[in-house]
């Protein structure tokens, strides 16, 4: 699906997230999840695949976490604080902000992890050929113990166990590589296709 920040003049139209907009001193955890559809932001700011904004609190207890995430569509926005993953992490003493073991397809998104740049081993962009399968995901997303959360195969992204067993384009479809040149991106790629399964 698309996820599009409609027309507005408020800053709670900002916060534009793949799956939650702003996580605000909370302990909230996203954890073991994916987002492949497109996240249009527009003119917004704080705009990400996964989280439009993550931001920790004065106190100790409540630290936000996402990890073991990925992201496999376009992430765009012509405003401030825009990443493929997380658009903006505002971490507060002492609360840390915990992000780690997630990763994005640079072919498809072409904008750094968390805020616009990209940090190993938290929020990195890898060529789509690299997310398919288990030889680079699989230590990603846990290991070992990641095998009962999640299911690998050669030419898909990654998938949650018992969404793999639907039977339905959409399910194949969400999950399918899209063969690109390690050249080439979403933005360079112009031709129309259709998907035949």
């Amino acid at each position: 699906g698309i996820i599009t920040a409609l027309p507005g003049n408020s800053n709670a139209d900002d916060y534009v997230g793949g799956l939650v907009g702003l996580i605000q001193n909370s302990e909230f955890k996203i954890q073991n999840c994916y987002n492949a559809g497109i996240v249009k932001g527009e003119n917004r700011k704080y705009v990400g695949g996964i989280c439009g904004a993550v931001e920790g609190s004065n106190t100790q207890s409540n630290t936000p976490t996402i990890q073991c995430c990925y992201v496999s569509n376009t992430v765009r926005s012509s405003g401030m604080h825009v990443g493929s993953l997380v658009g903006a992490s505002i971490a507060h003493t002492p609360s840390p902000i915990t992000i780690q073991n997630c990763c994005y397809d640079k072919q498809m998104s072409l904008v750094g992890g968390i805020d616009g740049s990209d940090q190993s081993g938290v929020a990195e962009g890898v060529p789509t050929e690299t997310m398919m399968g288990e030889q680079y995901m699989k230590p990603l997303l846990g290991g070992d113990s990641s095998d009962s959360i999640w299911y690998y195969h050669d030419d898909y992204y990654p998938q949650l166990k018992g969404v793999q067993s639907i039977n339905t384009l959409l399910s194949k479809a969400s999950a399918m590589r899209a063969n690109l040149y390690t050249t080439e991106t979403y933005s360079t790629v112009s031709h129309q296709f259709t998907l035949n399964y």
